[in-house]
């Protein structure tokens, strides 16, 4: 056997095709002796005897230690038998003489043995023709697997392997027994293994022909590998053994459909219950709603009230500042008309002393500064009653009604009535004042009042920005706000620019909003800006700023001309 003999103990020989063809207790073995090198043969190889199994004779079955029957015919078939005879039509060598077998499956350290099922069953019994033999009973534990254990297809193989081998989760610890099929010299082979679904890398070679234990193996499906070395060095093919471990019923697919089913059941109860109690509050919800909606209501009427009042209460602000300017530039038209009526009432009292006494020439000459005087009156009593008339007109509600209106007047009238206005609250506020006006802007159609009350409202502003930073005695500052327009094609530009604080970024985006102020409480409502917003775009305009703290602001009125 160390030479690689089915085993030391042979029966017979035969010569045949010069090979020996010998027959051992096992199987039958053909003995190649040296012979010359042919082919690719290497000569190492041709000079040595050589000793393979004869394919076809791993399964022959002998009772007994000799045979009756061992030849070979002449057309080379092999004839093996003593209670029987088997004919190997061919006599070749086996080219899986070497190959690997799973041999036994162990359960929790005990084989387990497999069977198709028992073929009496309790109380049965079979006739040899003489009397009744082998009784039927209930086959005792002897280690054979049952099917109410394992489930399997069928058995194959010299070993009983099962087929398709399904073990349930609580006998999840196995471990495989193996052997070389055929082999010769049993201490020359070596084995390596591997689970499939489990391991990662082959086995370290052993000779030894059982695995681990595979403890608690999971769920799931699994193939056990297992290949050998022979005495020639190569290693065979390995043998694939799959299996398959069973979930517990809890795990199984229709214990997940009854557990969907619950739950989905459970789901939808509650998802009936829910949506009678969201009815139930959306009613309560909807009568909360309808409650809120009339208070909302009401008190959007009140907003709409009061904001009412805030206008009123920015335009009689306005009209304040605007009265004290227009008191005092009524006074100086007013001046001139009570001087020279005056002046008249001397001259008419002169005029007649002269009359009487006949000197027409000096008649004529005080008649004639008499109607430069009157002509004088009427003019400053004009001017005063333009003035007044401006005043009516800011005081009362716009119509909307657009006309003709010559915008550098109008500006100059409210810069002029704006710095009066703020000398006559504050004697101490002084400020230089510039205009430059554009000659070719003339008149464009707007609503005069209302665009009146932003340029008012920025000129304001102005004065107050400059009064603030006058406030902090700053060196070498003067403070001074210049008003100009300027055409540019189809559009007239109005601006407003003061060497102020300027305008912080961190608010710069805010100061158009309604009732936002950077003035003291009780200076300001924080509507100036909003109202003069919404006059801008309600005339096709468009108001802008540009602003850099520390230097000042530019407001700029861009309108349609």
């Amino acid at each position: 056997t160390r030479e690689g003999m089915s085993d030391n103990y042979a029966t017979a020989f035969a010569e045949y095709d010069h090979r020996i063809i010998a027959g051992t207790n096992f199987k039958v073995d053909i003995i190649t002796p040296p012979h010359a090198p042919s082919g690719n043969e290497p000569d190492s190889v041709a000079r040595k005897w050589k000793i393979s199994l004869m394919a076809g004779s791993e399964n022959l079955v002998s009772s007994q230690n000799g045979w009756d029957i061992h030849m070979v015919t002449r057309d080379g078939r092999y004839l093996w038998g003593d209670q029987g005879t088997e004919i190997i039509p061919e006599i070749k060598t086996a080219t899986d003489s070497e190959r690997t077998e799973v041999t036994a499956i162990n359960i929790f350290g005990k084989p387990r043995y497999f069977r198709e099922p028992y073929p009496l069953k309790e109380g049965d019994t079979l006739w040899n023709g003489n009397s009744y033999i082998l009784k039927g009973q209930k086959p005792e534990n002897t280690g054979y697997a049952s099917k109410d254990e394992f489930k399997w297809d069928s058995i194959q193989g010299p070993y009983n392997t099962p087929v398709d081998l399904e073990i349930p989760y609580n006998l999840n610890t196995i471990q495989f027994q193996y052997a070389q099929h055929n082999q010769g010299r049993k201490d020359t082979v070596f084995y390596s293994y591997i689970m499939e679904g489990l391991d990662k890398h082959w086995s370290e070679i052993t000779d030894k022909t059982v695995t681990e234990n595979y403890m608690n193996l999971a769920p799931g499906k699994y193939v056990f590998k297992v290949r050998s070395q022979a005495i020639s060095g190569r290693w065979n093919p390995a043998v694939s053994f799959p299996f398959e471990v069973t979930p517990p019923w809890w795990e199984t697919w229709w214990a997940y459909l009854l557990y969907v089913l619950v739950i989905g059941g459970g789901i939808w109860q509650f998802i009936r219950y829910r949506s009678r109690q969201l009815l139930r509050e959306n009613k309560v919800l909807e009568e909360k709603v309808a409650h809120r909606t009339q208070q909302l209501k009401q008190s959007l009427e009140d907003l709409k009230a009061t904001q009412s009042q805030l206008v009123q209460s920015e335009k009689m602000a306005s009209l304040g500042e605007l009265t004290a300017g227009i008191a005092h530039e009524i006074q100086n038209p007013l001046n001139f008309v009570n001087n020279f009526s005056e002046i008249n009432k001397e001259l008419v009292e002169e005029l007649e002393q002269e009359a009487e006494k006949g000197n027409l020439e000096e008649v004529k000459a005080l008649a004639q500064d008499i109607k430069e005087n009157s002509e004088k009156i009427t003019h400053h009593g004009k001017r005063a009653d333009a003035i007044v008339k401006g005043m009516l007109q800011h005081s009362r509600n716009t119509s909307g009604q657009k006309e003709p209106t010559d915008i550098n007047s109008l500006c100059d009238e409210f810069l002029r009535l704006s710095y009066h206005g703020l000398r006559a609250k504050d004697k101490s506020f002084n400020s230089k004042f510039e205009t430059d006006f554009d000659p070719n802007v003339g008149r464009i159609s707007v609503v005069s009042q209302d665009l009146g009350r932003v340029i008012l409202n920025l000129i304001n502003n102005a004065f107050y920005a400059v009064q603030e930073k006058a406030g902090l005695n700053i060196p070498g500052y003067e403070p001074q706000v210049t008003v100009s327009t300027q055409r540019r094609r189809d559009k007239v530009d109005i601006y407003v620019k003061d060497n102020g604080g300027g305008i912080p970024d961190r608010i710069r985006e805010k100061i158009f909003q309604p009732f936002f102020t950077t003035k003291p409480a009780g200076q300001g409502t924080g509507l100036g800006l909003s109202l003069s917003f919404d006059i801008i775009k309600a005339q096709g305009g468009e108001i802008k700023v540009e602003s850099r703290e520390g230097e000042g602001t530019t407001f700029q009125i861009e309108l349609p001309g």
